[in-house]
């Protein structure tokens, strides 16, 4: 057996491509932690993982929901600085619970990779990165690196750099220097190689495994009903616009807006919606929902999307990926980062359609699903990526190939 810690970024939508992985090794006997800012405790412990909170003065509870109230990509930066910073400040804090567990592997987000390099200088502990996007051919983990370096505030990469120069006497001529050792540590892509743009080339590093799918819907704070209900054989949409909608909140209302006006022009017997208009939103923001919308505010999105015909999504690829597993075709509206590439992968692949959401009109909206649910193509290929996606689900290759690193 052996002792992994999981350790995500601060962002609560990554954690959720590790709890498959996770789930897997855990089931194969080995001990799985998760370390994090106290926000992400009640996630992990609902799918019944040990979390261990580091840094819970700095961020406090309560500060993500805040945070999201005021958001700007300033505070963002800010925040994942105050993350990377503490590393290096409050290194005894992980001194101790390093002691305790004595890890056998780190398991690392990618989107902290410079904190991966600075626990690998301080502890030399085996360590991979999980990477809960699809990455661009030259986005390697020295390279995201780099880019951290050069992003945080002078005072910070200082303290970095100074703080391994004084207490492990390195000599650090260059950054490309100092982010070396992660040329040769594993980036481990939740998503299967199959749904990249064909022909793409990655570096050996580089290990496509499964999805890892969430095989049960949990939420920690929204309620959601034990089942939903859909009478007789209607075709079921699901429409959803990922944990984000703060963001774009005037965005998300119009497009919700847009579907209700589609439902209500509808025969009540032909489609049903489920509607999950996230945590920015009130039911009662709503007025004449009809018959045929069943509308939450957090829906168990993989319990919905085992019934679902349709999915009209942002875009995020755990979602995208949801779908795939469950053979759902997309209309997808992406908003910001990567769900612009996963919408033109769904485009390659034929698996639905990519529209704009700021151009997009009632009219077009409607027209795009009737063609995605009448459109056998598009049924045929979803059917074929499914199969790929639930035998690398099954075959298990991250736990095979993390148990394969540390023999």
């Amino acid at each position: 057996m052996a002792r992994l810690i999981f350790i995500p970024d601060i962002q609560e939508g990554h954690l959720l491509p590790t709890f498959g992985l996770a789930r897997a090794l855990a089931n194969r006997g080995h001990d799985v932690h998760y370390l994090g800012i106290p926000h992400n405790m009640a996630l992990v412990h609902k799918y019944g993982f040990d979390y261990h909170v580091i840094f819970s003065h700095i961020f406090t509870d309560g500060y993500m929901e805040e945070f999201k109230k005021t958001y700007q990509l300033s505070s963002l930066k800010k925040m994942c600085h105050q993350y990377v910073n503490h590393l290096i400040e409050e290194s005894w804090t992980l001194d101790k619970l390093f002691e305790k567990i004595q890890p056998d592997i780190l398991v690392t987000s990618s989107f902290i990779t410079l904190g991966g390099l600075i626990l690998h200088y301080w502890y030399k502990i085996p360590q991979l990165f999980l990477t809960p996007f699809i990455p661009g051919e030259g986005n390697t983990l020295v390279n995201i690196c780099i880019e951290e370096i050069l992003d945080l505030p002078s005072h910070i990469s200082a303290n970095i750099l100074n703080f391994f120069e004084r207490t492990k006497g390195l000599v650090i001529n260059n950054l490309k220097e100092f982010a070396a050792p992660l040329e040769h540590m594993s980036q481990l892509i939740t998503c299967p190689k199959e749904f990249t743009l064909p022909g793409s080339q990655y570096p050996p590093n580089f290990h496509f495994i499964e999805a890892s799918i969430r095989k049960d819907a949990i939420t920690v704070n929204t309620p959601c009903p034990e089942s939903i209900s859909i009478p007789g054989e209607k075709q079921v949409i699901y429409a959803a616009m990922g944990s984000q909608t703060y963001l774009f909140k005037k965005l998300c209302k119009r497009l919700f807006l847009a579907i209700l006006e589609i439902m209500r022009s509808k025969n009540p017997e032909d489609w049903h919606l489920i509607l999950s208009i996230g945590s920015e939103f009130e039911i009662d923001d709503f007025e004449n929902i009809p018959v045929n919308v069943t509308m939450l505010k957090w829906a168990p999105q993989v319990d919905v999307l085992k019934f679902s015909s349709l999915a009209i999504t942002h875009g995020g690829l755990g979602t995208v990926k949801e779908c795939i597993f469950f053979g759902v075709p997309m209309i997808v509206l992406p908003l910001v980062g990567d769900q612009h590439w996963n919408a033109k992968l769904i485009e390659c692949h034929k698996l639905g359609v990519k529209k704009d959401i700021d151009n997009l009109s009632v009219e077009e909206l409607e027209s795009s699903i009737s063609y995605v649910l009448d459109n056998d193509s598009i049924q045929e290929n979803m059917h074929n990526m499914q199969s790929i996606f639930q035998e690398k689900e099954n075959a298990q290759l991250g736990a095979g190939l993390i148990e394969k690193l540390l023999n």
